[in-house]
């Protein structure tokens, strides 16, 4: 695990603990910057989720503050409350279509919950040609050929 992304989580965190929603969209943008995948979320201990979620539950719904909506899909999304993430999700990409991270997000719900999430993908990778929106774009791959496609634009990044 890197250090460096650690710490960035952990201030994050502190950060979130205080309640200041638009420093913490800040710092997980920046943090997601930096990883090639979301492994890094998923080695966390899932505590600190359940405690994020019981933050930002009681943050009343704002449909016109980008960072709260980006915030509260993300906790959502991982907290496994896949409907929630999509819908608050799909608020932050309304009201900033330009931030890759609210894409590459909405990208990983199952297709169940968004049919859309290979155009998703596609849109992060547009807006921001990381390792980590490739990443999320090869995850979605349904054929050989898209794998190959995938592979080949992973390689020229």
């Amino acid at each position: 695990m890197n250090d460096k992304n650690q710490i960035k989580f952990d201030k994050a965190i502190g950060i979130l603990n205080d309640g200041r929603i638009s420093d913490f969209c800040n710092s997980l943008i920046e943090l997601y910057d930096d990883l090639t995948c979301s492994c890094f979320f998923r080695r966390q201990d899932h505590s600190i989720y359940a405690e994020q979620l019981e933050i930002v539950a009681r943050v009343e719904d704002d449909p016109n503050d980008f960072d709260l909506n980006l915030v509260k899909g993300f906790v959502y999304l991982l907290n496994d409350m896949a409907k929630q993430s999509f819908n608050y999700l799909s608020r932050a990409i309304d009201l900033d279509m330009f931030i890759d991270l609210s894409w590459s997000l909405r990208a990983s719900l199952d297709s169940e919950i968004n049919p859309n999430c290979k155009v998703d993908a596609l849109c992060a990778v547009l807006l921001n040609p990381t390792a980590r929106n490739y990443f999320v774009l090869a995850g979605l791959s349904e054929s050989q050929d898209d794998i190959q496609e995938d592979n080949k634009s992973l390689i020229y990044y």
